[in-house]
């Protein structure tokens, strides 16, 4: 529902202000401007321009991309103040004396502050703004020069009209134009990233330009490498931990067994809801970890018991315990995978991806507890040395029932 009237207001706002944007976005704690960003780096702000139109055009004529823009904004018509230096030499005028004298005529010169209770106005003095926008005008101002003279404008300085950039914009200290866009409903950024980037790729640049690619792309590349480390780090600390209360490594291994196969419901459960698999999904993926030890260290830890206390074989424990264990972990499973339900639906950016990996991934690891956890204990686990093995204690109750049958 969400999606849906995001993009009935872009539709009705696109252009609802003159020389404006509206721009409609779900809440979300992503810092990128936008999903999709394609970066303009160089120096020479012409070539830009004309890069950045072709990647403009590869992202329009892309399916399911939406509201492509650069944050250079448009072009207006300004004047461009061309200095005449041998004659400001010859009168004593300078360059810094021309640009202090427009900029205190045109955008003002601060003269003072007053205080509305807290916050603090600037007081500017600058000309009418009939003389500001008159051509004539601004000519005729004087400037006082190094020799004491006041010189009119228009002796020093050339007024042509010419076209200037409605902004420019640095990053990291590098001039960068930043071609953005949006996707559209039933579209994902990362579909329609992987769909222009090779086009854009393919392009060939001129001398000193380069691109490089921001948005949830370059999120992904920074956000990755720290999760991983973090889901490596946990990994460890379980692993630790099971070995601390089982003290073999085989027990370990077949308490985490399941969760290999778990990770095939956690991208099933992103398929079947539409989502991506990204930072929010890995988070997910690193909490369904601790839900499926859970459910193999509970079923496991009663199957030693069976065998240590009640003098059961392994493979009468391994049988018992899947049984006896298998309504607690049926029914905590169920209880987690039904309460995300309502943040599976809610179409959230952070907490559906999470929701979705840990409901279908509980499911799935319900099973393979239930299953694979039981089969590999009976194939792997060996019985104490004072205990009889399985097909001995087969062996010993088939000899034994001969031997009532023949005193009988």
């Amino acid at each position: 529902a969400t999606a849906e009237m995001i993009d009935e207001y872009v539709q009705k706002f696109n252009n609802y202000l003159p020389n404006g944007y509206v721009r409609v976005r779900q809440l979300s704690k992503k810092q990128q401007h936008a999903p999709i960003e394609i970066r303009v780096i160089g120096k020479d702000m012409t070539e830009q321009k004309k890069v950045a139109k072709q990647v403009a055009a590869l992202l329009e004529n892309t399916k399911g991309s939406n509201w492509v823009r650069t944050d250079y904004q448009n072009d207006y018509v300004g004047l461009k103040a061309v200095v005449k230096e041998d004659v400001a030499l010859r009168l004593g005028v300078t360059k810094a004396q021309i640009a202090q004298a427009l900029g205190a005529k045109i955008k003002g010169y601060p003269v003072s502050q007053m205080w509305e209770g807290n916050k603090a106005i600037d007081i500017v003095l600058r000309t009418d703004e009939s003389d500001r926008e008159n051509l004539d005008a601004l000519g005729n101002m004087y400037i006082n020069s190094t020799f004491g003279a006041k010189v009119p404008l228009k002796q020093v300085v050339d007024l042509q009209p010419s076209w200037h950039t409605g902004a420019i914009v640095h990053r990291n200290g590098l001039r960068t134009l930043t071609v953005s866009s949006e996707a559209q409903l039933g579209r994902k950024p990362a579909e329609v990233f992987a769909e222009v980037q090779p086009k854009i790729d393919s392009l060939k640049l001129p001398k000193g330009i380069k691109i490089a690619y921001g948005g949830e792309y370059e999120d992904g590349l920074e956000s990755g490498p720290k999760m991983g480390k973090a889901f490596m780090i946990s990994f460890v600390l379980i692993f630790l931990v099971l070995l601390f209360q089982f003290k073999r490594v085989g027990k370990v291994f077949i308490v985490l067994a399941s969760f290999p196969l778990s990770l095939l419901g956690a991208m099933l459960g992103l398929f079947l809801t539409g989502y991506e698999f990204g930072f929010m999904a890995i988070i997910g993926i690193t909490a369904l970890l601790g839900i499926v030890v859970r459910n193999g260290i509970i079923l496991v830890d009663y199957a030693d018991e069976l065998v240590r206390e009640h003098g059961h074989t392994i493979r009468e424990a391994a049988l018992f315990a899947a049984k006896r264990r298998m309504r607690p972990i049926f029914l905590t499973s169920m209880a987690a995978a039904i309460g995300l339900i309502p943040l599976m639906a809610s179409g959230s950016p952070e907490w559906g991806p999470i929701s979705s990996t840990i409901s279908i991934g509980i499911l799935v690891s319900m099973i393979t507890t239930l299953f694979i956890v039981p089969v590999l204990y009976y194939r792997f686990v060996k019985p104490p040395k004072n205990k009889q093995s399985d097909e001995q204690h087969e062996r010993n109750t088939d000899t034994d029932v001969h031997h009532q049958k023949y005193l009988s």
